[in-house]
């Protein structure tokens, strides 16, 4: 198989799953409320409240529920706590599947690009330890890099997808710290069981000329492609995701990315770029 940028595809699937911006700045605004009553409540005993303590590590926070909301990836309890953190929970498991809290992975905030190595274990052991079936899954660390956010500082940021053969699964995790922002960290994990085969009809080389035939594109063009699991109403959908891209005489590019399903080789989606 040909080698692909995961941060763009992990990029994708989180869009896709969840459509949740983790910039530290944003909130959750894309969901749609459900008909759950929206009183703010404070949690004084349950599931999601030993989770979130489990979480953070804090045994004495005010931990208050807002409300529901309804994702693609499924419906999830609205928490907020009196230290400012916010959680995302999985209304079936009571997994916290995004949270943004402050100081949950201690590092320092002098830390230069080198340095991303040497917290890449700590990161490591927080998903252990909120990620429920991190040991039992093929869980791969697929990226870690840094984002330069100029006086915002650095952002560390690592992800990991559990692999099935060569096939990204929906189980995911990223991890992103922000050293100088309070120490911010940003969690996204997704639990989900395989429900498709992952043994696709439509092979690589089809896919791919399925997208520069729509396209418009010369077969000299630059493609590369990876198999991944994506929801699909109350199921999944095994797909292939393509990234193509071509110059022509004057240097500018164009191409995009796009999605055929890998059983039937219908083109699901087209997101171009000039």
């Amino acid at each position: 198989m040909k080698m692909y940028n995961f941060s763009k595809l992990i990029g994708i699937i989180i869009g896709l799953s969840l459509i949740f911006s983790c910039s530290v700045t944003a909130a959750v605004d894309s969901g749609q409320s459900s008909d759950t009553d929206h009183t703010p409540v404070i949690i004084t005993t349950d599931l999601v409240k030993n989770n979130i303590q489990k979480f953070s590590g804090l045994q004495n926070q005010v931990i208050t529920y807002t409300g529901t909301k309804d994702f693609p990836i499924g419906k999830m309890y609205e928490v907020t706590t009196d230290t400012g953190d916010r959680y995302y929970v999985n209304v079936n498991t009571g997994d916290i599947e995004v949270a943004m809290v402050h100081n949950a992975i201690p590092v320092s905030t002098s830390m230069t690009a080198k340095d991303i190595e040497s917290i890449k274990e700590s990161v490591q052991k927080f998903v252990e330890k909120n990620y429920r079936n991190f040991n039992t899954k093929k869980m791969v660390l697929t990226d870690s890099k840094i984002i330069d956010h100029g006086d915002a500082g650095n952002e560390y940021v690592f992800y990991w997808n559990e692999m099935s053969g060569e096939v990204y699964t929906l189980s995911s995790v990223k991890v992103s710290v922000y050293p100088t922002l309070n120490n911010t960290v940003t969690y996204v994990g997704f639990d989900r069981p395989l429900l498709v085969n992952t043994m696709p009809h439509v092979s690589q080389t089809d896919a791919e000329s399925i997208i520069l035939r729509t396209f418009k594109m010369a077969t000299t063009a630059t493609t590369s492609s990876k198999l991944v699991v994506i929801p699909s109403g109350d199921n999944q959908k095994l797909v292939w995701l393509v990234d193509t891209v071509e110059q022509d005489k004057q240097g500018f590019s164009h191409g995009g990315m796009a999605r055929v399903d890998a059983i039937s080789g219908e083109v699901i989606s087209l997101d171009p770029f000039i």
